[in-house]
């Protein structure tokens, strides 16, 4: 129909859906739009949607879904894109969407170069960035439940990604129109900063459709047209807002120190002490023998004796002034096994009969139940029958995860050294956590 156009209102319009009333946002999308209609999410039928020319969403689209020509700002919810249908063979055809997809975990995020570009870097990191090994959201194109690519010209433009590539933040046209408008799509959480989410893009649409978005539109804010008050006042935020950047940065390089220093640290327990709760064999022996000379005690390795070079005989011999005790050193994947504690019984005869006198002590060190967090792990042989005999002849049944524990405190000075050997000499039977 054409005709004089009767305008009541400067552009450019917007339409504010889900928008606390007296939120920073509703105060900014007042100040930055001339003509603004606040509605719930189903009260924005009742509009007229070809009058306007942006929305700024607080979670799901109207029902009726937007009009594609408009120009979106959407906080969570499923992205309010247009549907595209592509080609698939030679007759049928598939809906293609972008859609949002929960559960996703990532430890390492990439910035885009629109962030930058946009000058939201600070926004993105505040809003959007998850802490790592959190679930969040991402949005992609798929075809219902199945991955597709986008349509031509549809590709997103990302504020930020995970590692896997999937899209955290970012925009991209609605449609394929000609005359389509952009969705920026943010996690609903950039909500708290949505006032300046908003004036970002507010500046970006300026940019692309001046026709819509005249220059004009944010002049009040423009330090030439402003009162000395608002003058003090922005620069007072400016200040504020570059204490807060030097401050996320300093914190940024102390936490980066603090995970440096925790990684050593995990690989130094790794190979130290963490072996008595996971290794077998020689390494679960270092670690004994590492731990138990941690204590004060004098320890040998039995198997490097000339003595023992024919036969096997213990694992260990433990010293401690004129005292001794003969050691055996298990790990199993499953529970410890009663038949060991007869093998340091034959150890501690072909002792004696070597002219040495009798030990003092005779320990059967054991890590179990591999598969089992050392936490959940039972008592090794608890209940067997055998225990008691052997504690008779002044045997102990010593669980790693009780050398662990020892071991952290004697290194973090809760418990002496003397005091760990006095422990250790004076168990019998099972000596567990």
């Amino acid at each position: 129909m054409a005709g004089e156009l009767i305008h009541y209102g400067a552009r450019p319009w917007a339409m504010a859906v889900n928008v606390d009333a007296g939120s920073q946002l509703a105060e900014a999308i007042a100040r930055l739009f001339p003509t603004v209609e606040f509605v719930s999410r189903e009260d924005a039928a009742g509009l007229h949607q070809r009058e306007f020319d942006a929305a700024v969403l607080v979670g799901s689209a109207p029902p009726e879904g937007l009009g594609d020509h408009l120009q979106v700002l959407q906080f969570g919810g499923p992205p309010a894109a247009v549907d595209e249908w592509i080609p698939i063979g030679d007759n049928s055809r598939r809906q293609a969407r972008v859609r949002r997809v929960e559960g996703a975990r990532a430890r390492n995020f990439v910035l885009g170069d629109a962030s930058a570009q946009l000058g939201v870097t600070g926004l993105v990191k505040r809003n959007v960035l998850p802490e790592p090994g959190s679930e969040y959201k991402v949005i992609k194109w798929s075809f219902g439940s199945s991955a597709a690519p986008a349509p031509p010209g549809r590709q997103v433009t990302e504020f930020a990604a995970d590692s896997a590539g999937d899209t955290l933040a970012g925009y991209f046209k609605r449609s394929d129109a000609d005359e389509a408008g952009h969705l920026w799509w943010l996690p609903e959480t950039a909500v708290v900063d949505g006032a300046e989410w908003l004036k970002a893009a507010v500046r970006w649409w300026q940019q692309i459709d001046e026709r819509s978005f005249p220059p004009f539109a944010t002049w009040t804010e423009h330090s030439d047209w402003m009162t000395k008050a608002e003058i003090d006042a922005a620069r007072e935020i400016a200040r504020l807002e570059a204490e807060a950047e030097e401050f996320r940065l300093a914190h940024e390089d102390r936490l980066k120190q603090a995970s440096a220093v925790q990684e050593a640290a995990q690989a130094a327990a790794a190979a130290g002490p963490r072996r008595l709760l996971v290794a077998q064999g020689d390494e679960l022996v270092e670690a004994v023998i590492e731990s138990l000379r941690l204590f004060g005690f004098t320890v040998v390795d039995a198997d490097e004796l000339s003595e023992n070079a024919q036969f096997k005989q213990e694992d260990l011999r433990i010293i401690d002034g004129d005292w001794v005790s003969l050691a055996e050193v298990k790990g199993y994947k499953k529970g410890a096994k009663a038949s060991d504690l007869l093998q340091i019984g034959k150890a501690v005869e072909v002792y004696i009969g070597r002219g040495n006198k009798r030990p003092d002590a005779r320990w059967y060190i054991v890590n179990h139940n591999l598969q089992t967090p050392p936490g959940l792990r039972d008592v090794a042989l608890a209940g067997a029958p055998e225990v008691a005999i052997f504690a008779g002849m002044g045997g102990a049944v010593l669980d790693t995860r009780l050398l662990f524990t020892m071991h952290r405190a004697v290194e973090g000075g809760q418990l002496g050294a003397e005091a760990a050997r006095a422990k250790l000499k004076q168990a019998t039977g099972v000596a567990s956590v």
